[in-house]
């Protein structure tokens, strides 16, 4: 996985006495934590975060590494954490705690006071109710509303959002 930015990560190490870093990869999130923990071992690198103008941040906290996109809306006293990608129109509720390496999509909703853990995945326009959890790793599918917790690691969707296997595919693996 060596993937040149300006040329080596030695490159970057070697010549310039501070580089600012924008890790674009938002796609596949263990790709971008694998970049970052690459990243992470030279001194000289920082992780900048990006953060559209239309975007209000004055009561967030927001951690190193973040691409914050277009007409996000941040409710109060949400917290985000390192590295995650929040694409245009999604809505943080209030109070609600993202953690690193998360990827919410265009137009989702995620409810005040829950938590999205480490590395979860938000899909295109779903709703996660207020108070819910979304475990670490976990994936939530395009559209789906979420009503209650997604535990670690599975996959979820639907509504209500359901955790299992699509039909077609189970479908397809029977025959």
């Amino acid at each position: 996985m060596n993937y040149p930015v300006l040329g080596s990560v030695d490159l970057l190490n070697s010549k310039l006495r501070d580089c600012y870093v924008v890790n674009n990869i938002a796609g596949d999130m263990k790709v971008r934590q694998s970049i970052v923990a690459r990243l992470n071992h030279f001194p000289r690198i920082k992780h900048l975060t990006l953060v559209h103008p239309s975007v209000d941040i004055e009561r967030c906290s927001i951690g190193q590494g973040c691409i914050i996109q277009e007409q996000v809306v941040l409710g109060g006293e949400c917290s985000i954490g390192n590295h995650c990608v929040l694409y245009a129109d999604c809505v943080i509720g209030h109070e609600t705690t993202i953690g690193d390496l998360v990827f919410v999509a265009n137009k989702a909703i995620v409810g005040a006071r829950g938590s999205i853990r480490t590395g979860a995945f938000i899909g295109l326009g779903s709703v996660v109710i207020p108070y819910v959890h979304v475990g670490e790793w976990a994936t939530v599918g395009a559209g789906s509303i979420v009503l209650r917790d997604v535990a670690a690691g599975s996959t979820v969707f639907g509504n209500p959002a359901r955790a299992g296997v699509q039909p077609g595919i189970a479908r397809a693996e029977a025959s």
